[in-house]
């Protein structure tokens, strides 16, 4: 009886044990249930942070490239407009020069045909318009590739004034800045849309600048 009871005492601390040994092994499964969720919530948090930042960062840059661009886009307009502005006056001089030398004495019309002819030389100087030219093709090198990619037969003149166009200039502006009639510039606007195959209802201000 006295081993039967000692048995039944160490079955009893075996249970025991056992269900202590339960007891501590589900304990530190819960605990480490809750240490892996606290861990994947900080790393979630973390990664939506860093997924936040880099989205913020991504923005920022677009926002500064479309700054960049649009500054650009109006340096390259406002200097055209300076050169057009420039020629359209020389021009408007030289007219009026030409009606009093064919009125004054011949002294007189002597100097005015000499200034007449200076001012014409002036405004016949392509430094002006190439300088304006090599800026545009430095500033809008994807422009002028997708360009030429999408159609290669166009000729120089015809790309340089695709980017005149995409800078909003009007007819009369691109036709003094390039020294030609109004009526050549419509003409050479009305050969790139035929070109491009745009309808008449179609931009192509708003077509060149999908480029």
């Amino acid at each position: 009886m006295k081993r039967e009871a000692q048995d039944k005492e160490r079955q009893i601390k075996a249970l025991s044990l056992e269900k202590s040994m339960k007891s501590y092994q589900r304990n530190t499964l819960a605990i480490i249930i809750v240490l892996l969720v606290i861990i994947g919530f900080l790393l979630y948090n973390k990664l939506r942070s860093r997924q936040r930042k880099n989205t913020e960062l991504a923005e920022i840059k677009q926002q500064a490239l479309n700054n960049k661009l649009e500054f650009n886009n109006m340096e390259l307009k406002n200097y055209a407009l300076y050169m057009s502005h420039r020629n359209e006056l020389i021009t408007n001089f030289i007219e009026e020069l030409s009606v009093l030398d064919k009125s004054g004495s011949a002294e007189i019309s002597l100097k005015l045909h000499k200034l007449i002819h200076k001012f014409r030389y002036d405004i016949n100087i392509e430094k002006y318009v190439e300088d304006f030219n090599l800026q545009i093709e430095t500033k809008y090198q994807d422009f002028f590739y997708n360009l030429q990619q999408k159609f290669p037969d166009l000729t120089q003149n015809e790309r340089r004034l695709c980017a005149q166009i995409r800078l909003s200039l009007s007819i009369k502006e691109i036709a003094s800045l390039n020294n030609i009639s109004v009526k050549s510039a419509e003409m050479a606007r009305y050969r790139l849309r035929k070109h491009f195959g745009l309808n008449p209802t179609d931009s192509l201000n708003d077509f060149l600048k999908s480029f």
